[in-house]
């Protein structure tokens, strides 16, 4: 990510109607939700899905602050901090669910 910094703050400066910030929003919580519900075998409870909405809009919001250079932090360490900070119950369905099989990535031919 570091690398190609560039491209990112290029990309994340378009803040019309389809902005890649909504597409990437969207993306993170439905793949997140699909994850839980996959591993859980269950749909989400209201808190399970506030709280992957609330971590995956603080997650772009602080990568955003970074690419804007906003913030001193290093794009390593904010990996870590994030993935320390996220919900129990979604980095156990992260660590199961084999995206790779998804229905919900699979090309729609």
């Amino acid at each position: 990510m570091e690398k190609r910094k560039t491209f990112y703050q290029k990309t994340y400066t378009d803040h019309s109607q389809n902005s890649i910030n909504q597409y990437i929003q969207k993306f993170n919580v439905a793949s997140a939700k699909a994850a839980v519900e996959n591993f859980y075998q269950t749909a989400l409870t209201s808190d399970q899905e506030y709280a992957i909405k609330y971590h995956s809009y603080g997650s772009m919001g602080l990568f955003n602050e970074w690419l804007n250079n906003l913030s001193s932090i290093t794009i390593e360490d904010l990996a870590t901090f994030q993935y320390n900070h996220t919900p129990e119950f979604l980095k156990i369905a992260y660590q199961n669910y084999s995206f790779r099989n998804s229905k919900f990535l699979s090309k729609k031919g």
